[in-house]
């Protein structure tokens, strides 16, 4: 690629190394560019988390090892002035606004690209310190004008962006995550986790962080009305502030012989491999990456029609802004349902189990690593607005 033999100076601005979809397509983005003979920085405010491990040592890594935003930012701009880089680079809702300051005030003139991975208007709905509520949503609304490049997650997000901050919907590009197809097939292989030698099936699974936001309540609720007429076993993998409560939920229910917590797990791929049916009950998501490597992994899906991302990838033949309140529906690569509806939730399960013979259109083109990574680097290399 001719571009590539252009070699740019790319500074990343990241909180923390935690596992997460913006973090993951952050540090497979850096480790792709410095590949390439890219000069690469990583601005980090505490260097931790699962994905420190995965992190080029050809990458300048700076730890500001803080948590106080105010000292990162000023910190920011000296660098800036010292090192002009060509491109500053984030994904996190508290840090894009603060690049873009920190462009102006430092004077870089780097092309300053964000990337929004949750829908602003549901987030800030539900702040309740002072200074997200408030000053991170003023200044949302107006630094994002001064972006060069806003890169969505879904069309939806796209939508959202604009209904938020009034940015030009031109200045927005919809970049789907990536995902290295062949790497996730061939770990999806390892090894078959002992839950599925130990409980009998079939099994239900779902993949993610037990917040408020994934709905777990739902899920359960669904697989108690599951289990009045089919048996089974649902597998939960992830950790989060819910989950003693949804344990609980679980035991109140007395179906703790059919439900285990697995926890987070390194290789969820392999989870995915061997159960039959995956399940993602979320209210909202940006993109949900979890159905799009259970569609590589070629696991028959359920999913929310919730805001946004989930109709994009289950039913990428219809509108986008479709949603459904009271029915299933059938798409070209699973099953949607409405938002909190454990009835209709059940109801696609077993209609998923049933039919898993269902064909899954190619998700190669759509999802591909190198597709992707192409994508952003054309980004890179595209001008600056005026």
């Amino acid at each position: 690629m001719k571009q590539a033999d252009k070699k740019r100076k790319i500074l990343f601005v990241m909180t923390k190394l935690h596992s997460g979809g913006g973090e993951r397509v952050m540090v497979d983005l850096m480790n792709y560019l410095v590949s390439y003979g890219h000069t690469v920085y990583l601005m980090v405010m505490k260097k931790e988390g699962m994905y420190t491990a995965e992190i080029s040592p050809e990458i300048i890594t700076i730890d500001l090892n803080t948590n106080r935003f105010v000292g990162m930012f000023w910190k920011l701009v000296r660098f800036l002035k010292k090192e002009r880089p060509d491109i500053i680079f984030s994904s996190y809702i508290h840090l894009n606004p603060l690049i873009i300051a920190a462009n102006y005030l430092s004077r870089a003139k780097a092309k300053t690209v964000i990337r929004v991975g949750i829908p602003l208007s549901i987030v800030f709905k539900k702040f309740s310190s002072f200074k997200d509520k408030y000053i991170l949503t003023f200044l949302t609304r107006i630094l994002y004008r001064g972006a060069d490049t806003i890169i969505a997650v879904s069309k939806g997000i796209a939508d959202d962006v604009v209904f938020v901050t009034g940015v030009d919907r031109q200045n927005i590009e919809v970049i789907y995550g990536p995902k290295n197809i062949n790497s996730i097939r061939n770990r999806s292989e390892e090894y078959v986790p002992k839950i599925f030698n130990e409980r009998t099936g079939p099994f239900i699974l779902c993949v993610g962080r037990l917040v408020p936001q994934k709905d777990g309540q739902t899920l359960i609720e669904a697989f108690e009305l599951f289990r009045q007429k089919n048996i089974g076993h649902l597998v939960i993998v992830g950790d989060g502030s819910e989950r003693k409560r949804l344990e609980k939920l679980v035991s109140d229910k007395n179906i703790s012989e059919y439900v285990s917590f697995e926890g987070n797990q390194n290789n969820p791929y392999a989870y995915m491999k061997n159960a039959d049916v995956f399940v993602l009950s979320s209210r909202w998501e940006g993109l949900p990456n979890v159905l799009i490597e259970a569609l590589i992994c070629g696991l028959p899906i359920v999913a929310t029609d919730c805001p946004y991302g989930s109709r994009e990838i289950i039913a990428p033949e219809t509108e986008y802004t479709n949603r459904l309140s009271d029915k299933i529906e059938i798409g070209s690569r699973g099953i949607l349902v409405p938002i909190s509806s454990p009835g209709l939730l059940a109801d696609a399960i077993m209609s998923s189990l049933l039919n898993k013979k269902q064909k899954v259109k190619n998700v190669h083109n759509t999802f591909s690593f190198e597709e992707v990574m192409k994508k952003y680097t054309n980004i890179f290399y595209d001008k600056q607005k005026n």
